[in-house]
């Protein structure tokens, strides 16, 4: 792709890194500003990520500390059963204490200070056993993150089976992916070798020197960094523009313009209430 550097351009790092943020990006100066070099010699961009990361970034984190949470809850419900059953331990024991103990060392040595049967002592560390792999899933890839949501989800009794729990993660992503939030824009595919669905992330802006980008194949001096690989098409880079203003122009409004408004409403609606028919 020849000619100038315009809004839209898509520029990926010339060597590869597995940093996800330095990664493909997309040119978000104005025309105007890069026509009449009204740019200071610095490109903005906005970062798109590979669409299983952003998964991993904003869809998976929420939901796996949900059931971090409830395999923790059950493990610590599990042992106050019997904990209740020995005089000496008169002090409810905590979620948090249960799973560090399991840590410190082991779910068969909690079992036998409560005397567990066979079967609970099973279940503890079946929990415990979830409770650390959700854990570590966050920092491992999408696919063995959502395994360990999967299974999750059937331990739990959530689903009846792993298929059922596959499906309604299927299901779950779908409808993720179909709204997603306004800071956020998935593309298809960047080039025609970077086509396994993106997103652009609208939040994070980043800033490349204009001489480190080669706009040409043989353009590649010692200091270029980045090259175009494609270009945007109307009318996604419109979309991607008209989105990029809402995230920064839209004005929040503090605590008391909600309490204000809910001491209100409250009030409209109790007097509502109290009017006879």
């Amino acid at each position: 792709m020849g000619g100038d550097l315009r809004q839209g351009d898509v520029i990926r790092p010339v060597n590869a890194t597995s940093d996800h943020w330095e990664g493909p990006a997309i040119v978000i100066t104005a025309d105007c500003d890069l026509a009449n070099n009204k740019h200071g010699g610095r490109i903005s961009c906005v970062p798109v990520l590979p669409l299983s990361v952003y998964l991993h970034l904003f869809y998976l984190p929420p939901r796996l500390q949900r059931l971090q949470l409830a395999t923790r809850s059950r493990a610590g419900d599990l042992v106050r059963t019997h904990q209740k059953q020995l005089p000496e331990y008169d002090e409810p024991i905590s979620d948090d204490r249960v799973i560090s103990w399991v840590a410190e060392t082991s779910a068969q040595a909690v079992a036998t200070t409560f005397s567990m049967t066979k079967e609970n002592t099973a279940a503890l560390g079946a929990y415990a056993s979830s409770y650390f792999r959700l854990e570590r899933s966050v920092r491992e890839k999408f696919m063995d993150a959502a395994e360990a949501l999967i299974e999750s989800q059937v331990l739990l009794g959530h689903h009846k089976s792993e298929s059922n729990s596959r499906r309604a993660f299927g299901k779950d992503l779908r409808s993720f992916l179909a709204s997603l939030p306004g800071d956020a824009m998935f593309l298809n595919s960047l080039s025609t070798d970077l086509n396994q669905g993106y997103v652009c992330y609208l939040r994070v802006l980043r800033e490349v020197s204009i001489h480190e980008i080669a706009t040409r194949a043989i353009m590649r001096p010692f200091n270029v960094k980045f090259e175009r690989v494609s270009r945007l098409r109307a009318p996604y880079v419109y979309a991607l523009s008209q989105r990029l203003g809402n995230v920064f122009s839209a004005i929040g409004l503090p605590e008391e313009y909600e309490i204000g408004r809910q001491k209100h409403s409250d009030a409209l609606a109790e007097l509502i209430s109290r009017v006879e028919d």
